[in-house]
């Protein structure tokens, strides 16, 4: 191991400790390296958007093979080492194993925390398997579509927090999903972001998802109430808070799978459904074991109405925390408008009309030549 690579070392085991950048930062300075003033000055001021900004174009921070692939990537950057990063790039010059080998293998990505692995290109070739292949330690949260047989080797990457595989209904009008999840394992993953059409997994069993805590799982029309495999029905032990979309004529079929008596807190996304609140009011024993309890959506409802079923509700449910985010969308009455005072009639001499008699803005000067 050389100088460099010992002394990134020494930081990846400690990020928070100042000694390691320290002499990270005074080895930097004596070759004439950009990164040593950037990290000189993060540390000086403790402020993020010091640390975030990188004080030099992107070029002059790359290693030369990173660089031949920078193109096909997006980067954000902390104290002069990589923390995030994703594909980009067109059909015709795509991202390969290539690109993330040379991400992988620059020694300023050993604190990379966030990858990004959504691209059309993902559709025929995997590129997870070049990231699982050298089992980086750092990465805390990954992005990705089409990861198929992966979803069985996240156990790869250790540190690995948080997971959103992308479906459907994502953002992301350019991926199909043909790839899909069908067996997904890790042992310490604890929030997870997907759906039926991009990890089938969930509802058919085969997981094992120990210590997940938190689960956005989109909308409820795929199955997941009936599959008796389901997470709904056989959920992780650690889950305790569910993100999903379910209509009023379902909400008792998810309040009686052994997932929702496990929950502390619920985020239901109710959409359009005007008696929404009404309906969790009249079910309220239902969530009485909850710590709390979150409805979004965008019903037809003015101030008033809204305002009496937060309350009725409230009263429903006194020990738990209610977040109603509708009030963006709620009609209200237009605030009243204050008369304006009539303008005077504008006034217009000889000198404001052309030859022609026509009111002119420039009629002055014309008759004037």
């Amino acid at each position: 191991m050389d100088d460099q690579a010992r002394l990134i070392a020494a930081i990846v085991a400690d990020p928070d400790a100042a000694h390691a950048w320290d002499v990270y930062r005074d080895w930097l300075l004596d070759r004439g390296d950009p990164r040593g003033e950037w990290i000189a000055a993060a540390l000086a001021s403790n402020d993020d958007h010091v640390a975030v900004k990188p004080p030099v174009e992107d070029d002059l921070l790359m290693s030369p093979r990173l660089l031949e692939q920078s193109h096909l990537l997006q980067f954000s950057w902390w104290r002069g080492f990589i923390r995030g990063a994703s594909l980009v790039g067109a059909m015709d010059d795509p991202p390969t194993f290539k690109t993330l080998d040379a991400l992988l293998g620059d020694p300023h990505a050993a604190l990379l925390a966030d990858l990004e692995l959504v691209h059309p290109i993902t559709e025929t070739v995997p590129l997870w398997e070049a990231v699982v292949a050298r089992e980086p330690r750092s990465i805390t949260t990954v992005i990705a579509a089409n990861l198929g047989a992966g979803g069985a080797r996240l156990a790869a990457l250790p540190s690995l927090d948080t997971l959103v595989l992308v479906g459907r209904g994502a953002f992301r009008p350019t991926v199909e999903i043909i790839e899909t999840v069908v067996e997904l394992t890790h042992p310490s993953l604890r929030s997870l972001e997907t759906g039926g059409d991009a990890c089938p997994a969930l509802l058919s069993g085969r997981f094992d998802l120990p210590r997940l805590v938190h689960l956005n799982w989109g909308s409820a029309d795929d199955g997941v109430l009936t599959s008796p495999d389901s997470f709904l029905h056989r959920p992780p032990p650690s889950l305790r808070t569910l993100t999903i979309s379910v209509g009023e004529d379902s909400l008792d079929a998810l309040t009686a799978c052994p997932c929702f008596r496990q929950l502390r807190r619920f985020e239901w996304g109710a959409g359009g459904a005007s008696d929404a609140l009404a309906v969790l009011r009249e079910r309220a024993a239902a969530f009485q074991h909850l710590d709390e309890v979150s409805v979004s959506g965008h019903p037809d409802l003015v101030a008033d109405e809204l305002d009496a079923l937060r309350a009725e509700l409230a009263r429903a449910l006194p020990s738990t925390k209610l977040d109603i985010a509708w009030d963006a969308l709620v009609a209200r009455p237009p605030p009243p408008q204050e008369p304006r005072e009539p303008r005077e009639p504008r006034v217009y001499d000889a000198d404001s009309r052309d030859q022609h008699g026509r009111i002119s803005a420039i009629g002055r000067f014309t008759q004037s030549r």
